[in-house]
């Protein structure tokens, strides 16, 4: 009989390491896609639950007045990053209620309706080429 229980119990141990993999829960990503517009993809992200993360990027010494004044137009407060030069990559932040991050990176020129490159005081749209995921807790386990 004793031996039946250290199975048992060994059993048990197994199952609950079996459980607990390595997958970890996330607001869903479905409907985003390369090339879609950022206003898209973020309208997709916000109402799977994802939350725009302010940040203060007004201060950022790498952004032309245009840029800022693009940002400010459009209402994208979530933007961490823009490259001053190049091909002119934006990142951008998003937060979920399960402790996760995600970013979402742009290329390109910001257009217009009309798909001509905006004037800074007008509403226009970026290209989505690529986000990332990231599990804020499960970085913090590693270290």
């Amino acid at each position: 009989m004793k031996l039946n229980i250290k199975y048992i119990f060994l059993g048990f141990i197994l199952l609950s390491a079996s459980n607990s993999s390595s997958a970890y829960q996330h607001a869903s990503l479905a409907g985003i896609k390369q090339k879609m517009p950022y206003s898209q993809v973020r309208e997709v992200l916000i109402e799977h639950g994802w939350q725009a993360v302010y940040n203060h990027l007004y201060t950022d010494e790498f952004l032309s007045h245009r840029d800022l004044q693009m940002l400010e137009v459009n209402g994208w407060h979530e933007v961490d990053s823009c490259s001053g030069t190049g091909s002119g990559f934006c990142n951008f932040d998003f937060a979920d209620a399960y402790g996760n991050k995600l970013a979402v990176t742009t290329i390109g020129d910001c257009y217009n309706e009309e798909g001509q490159p905006a004037q800074s005081d007008e509403k226009c749209d970026l290209k989505v080429i690529h986000w990332t995921l990231r599990n804020v807790d499960r970085c913090k386990e590693a270290e």
